[in-house]
């Protein structure tokens, strides 16, 4: 068997590629089997980690946009933003501006 035969094509390459951006991880699978080129075998890694580099990029963009709209996220320190308590009557001695009507403080009552 020519060396060009076991390499494989171009058109190997971008199958692969495809196949590995479509299918995901499962074409990790697929790489061990003998019958398939090389450059099918490298297409398919490569389609693997574009895959994979979408996914992050699409989350990353969710956690940006969370941000964006105002919600806390897990391990969200806070540093740099400004929380305001929120005022609602009925507080009675949580010493919260609320409780303070006219200058006068309620939280005694």
């Amino acid at each position: 068997i020519p060396s060009f035969c076991l390499q494989g094509t171009q058109a190997d390459m971008i199958l692969g590629l495809v196949m590995g951006f479509v299918f995901g991880v499962i074409m990790l699978f697929w790489i061990w089997e003998r019958g398939i080129p090389r450059r099918q075998k490298l297409g398919i890694l490569c389609g693997i980690g574009a895959n994979l580099m979408m996914g992050m990029v699409r989350l990353q963009a969710r956690t940006r946009a969370k941000i964006g709209a105002g919600h806390n996220l897990p391990g969200d320190t806070g540093a740099g933003t400004h929380h305001i308590p929120l005022i609602s009557g009925g507080n009675k001695g949580t010493g919260f501006a609320s409780n303070v009507e006219g200058g006068r403080d309620n939280s005694s009552e």
